[in-house]
């Protein structure tokens, strides 16, 4: 059944109103690696979720500049017979779209097509997602018990999974799959990979060894010094499974840690606990880079045991203390190193390069290196002496000159004491850590909210970051975060399609070679910092946001209407 609509036809009254709206946009091209499949498959596992649970919901298909020698999403997507849900497909045209800036390198514009769907939906509570998502069972068990209320932002975890689903499998089978083909978690403090069970992984040169220790919770992304040095934040409280079977020890074992307080302050300190169960192994005050050792507890059994590490105490400042730009909380330390050694065994990091090379080093002359080395290190020192001097004089020629500078001077010298304003501002108003990563494949919140917010930022651009900076202005507006501890599993894309690690260089290159731009994440954080300080949201749209005046074809299935 097909017929025109606008945004003020939608409206329905709050009893006949499905409880959940699921909006997606798409269209039937081959972007990401088939499109339409990935739809089939949420289709698939949303449907039987719905009979199963008995949430009442419907999806609405946002089917974005169809491509004119293509069948249209709705001819071929199969509907289950008798579903559970009422689907309805909105068709925004080629000539809708070429009105932007960009219509003629960028096919589809996610974000205003997403608006689309959200401005006529139907349900009490809309959730804003991507074709290429499977909802977790015990997600839809939750929604179908209506514990939803207005006021809040709701959101989850979005764990990255191989692409060959089994689309038209059993439920079961389609579940199965998603929760053992994993390759990588995006949660709050950044994008982990993991294991195919979901488990955190080790990678190359980690903190960890990944086999006698292995992370546990509460780790942030792994990241590096610059100078060959990998090292972890910790959370609040963080956990490392021991396993000293897989080292070979026997007997008593000992953790050895290196640790730094925030490292971005000099007079930093912390205390931490350290703990087996409700054992406390030891308690330690950081402050600045230190190597601890923990005894472990001896155990008649030699099973993996989870040590917890713990802030008890932290200075309260500490957060303004990182760098403008860091949103992210429980950043009061970071480790380099966690390994296990015997009892009576030095550390490992101690012993890391044997002594036949010292014993070859001392039956070399002295006078025949010390030379060369003076030299090497001379050079060394000399060129980072030339480097801090340069460095300085760029940064303080100008407020040297300031100190005996005319009015006129003053004037042509302003943009310094802007910069650095505006590094007070930015400091004074640092955003709340907000979780934006991923967050355009899960965003669910009150009918109502979309519409006093207008829907998503409606920029002319490629889809990037938009979805965080709606998250925020969401928040400027008293709407609160909340996290649900569900699961919602991403169908991996093509590299370069989607965002990913490996793909991120060759999307950026693609993007980059269209001429299309994107909102960078330093200026959503500005914008954030804004918005805090204003404590009110900004609202990018006009009142006609998701073409709202616009007669847009619907084809709608309905339970009642489908196939037998």
């Amino acid at each position: 059944m097909d017929h025109a609509i606008n945004a003020g036809t939608a409206a329905t009254s709050e009893s006949a109103a499905p409880y959940l709206s699921v909006v997606v946009t798409t269209r039937n091209d081959d972007h990401g690696g088939d499109p339409l499949q990935r739809l089939q498959a949420f289709v698939n596992t949303f449907d039987e979720q719905c009979r199963r649970t008995g949430l009442d919901a419907e999806v609405i298909v946002a089917e974005w500049n169809p491509p004119p020698d293509r069948p249209r999403v709705a001819e071929v997507l199969r509907i289950p017979v008798r579903s559970a849900c009422t689907y309805r497909f909105v068709n925004v045209p080629a000539e809708l779209h070429q009105r932007f800036q960009l219509g003629d390198v960028l096919p589809l514009f996610q974000m205003i097509g997403k608006n689309v769907g959200i401005r006529r939906a139907r349900g009490r509570f809309v959730v804003a997602t991507n074709v290429d998502i499977i909802f977790s069972t015990e997600l839809v068990e939750y929604l179908a018990s209506r514990p939803l209320q207005p006021g809040r932002l709701y959101r989850v975890d979005r764990h990255d999974i191989q692409s060959h689903i089994p689309v038209d499998g059993s439920l079961e089978e389609q579940t199965t799959y998603c929760a053992s083909n994993q390759l990588r978690v995006h949660t709050r403090s950044g994008s982990h990979p993991v294991a195919p069970d979901g488990q955190l992984a080790s990678q190359p040169e980690d903190i960890v060894d990944g086999q006698s220790v292995r992370l546990g919770v509460g780790w942030h992304i792994r990241e590096s010094t610059g100078l060959g040095q990998t090292f972890r934040w910790a959370g609040e409280v963080a956990t490392l499974r021991l396993d000293p079977g897989a080292a070979g020890h026997r007997g008593e074992s000992v953790l050895h840690l290196e640790i730094e307080s925030n490292p971005y302050d000099a007079s930093s300190a912390v205390d931490i606990e350290i703990a087996d169960g409700a054992a406390v192994l030891g308690t330690w005050c950081l402050e600045g880079r230190r190597r601890i050792a923990v005894p472990l507890r001896t155990r008649e059994h030699s099973s993996p045991r989870e040590i917890a590490v713990r802030v008890t105490h932290a200075q309260p400042d500490w957060r303004t203390r990182l760098p403008i730009f860091e949103r992210r909380r429980s950043m009061h330390y970071r480790v380099y190193s966690a390994a296990l050694s015997p009892a009576g065994v030095p550390d490992p990091a101690l012993v890391e390069y044997s002594l036949e090379g010292w014993e070859k080093a001392l039956r070399w002359s002295w006078n025949a290196v010390a030379d060369p080395i003076a030299s090497v290190i001379a050079a060394v020192v000399g060129r980072g002496v030339r480097y801090r001097i340069a460095r300085r004089s760029r940064e303080y020629r100008n407020l040297e000159a300031a100190l005996r500078a005319s009015d006129e001077e003053v004037r042509r010298l302003a943009p310094l004491q802007d910069l650095a304003d505006l590094h007070k501002f930015l400091r004074d108003q640092r955003p709340d850590e907000l979780h934006v990563n991923a967050c355009g494949d899960f965003q669910l919140m009150a009918r109502g909210h979309w519409h006093e917010l207008r829907g998503y930022p409606e920029f002319q651009t490629f889809s990037m970051n938009i979805d965080g900076l709606f998250s925020y202005i969401a928040d400027a507006a008293g709407i609160r975060e909340e996290m649900l501890p569900f699961p919602i599993y991403h169908l991996e894309h093509e590299k370069g399609s989607g965002w990913s690690p490996e793909g991120e260089s060759l999307l950026r290159q693609r993007i980059a070679e269209r001429g299309i731009t994107w909102v960078d994440a330093s200026t959503v954080y500005t914008w954030a910092a804004y918005m805090k300080w204003l404590g009110r949201p900004m609202i990018f749209n006009d009142a006609d946001w998701g073409f709202g005046s616009a007669n847009l074809v619907e084809r709608q299935v309905s339970p009642a209407l489908a196939p037998s």
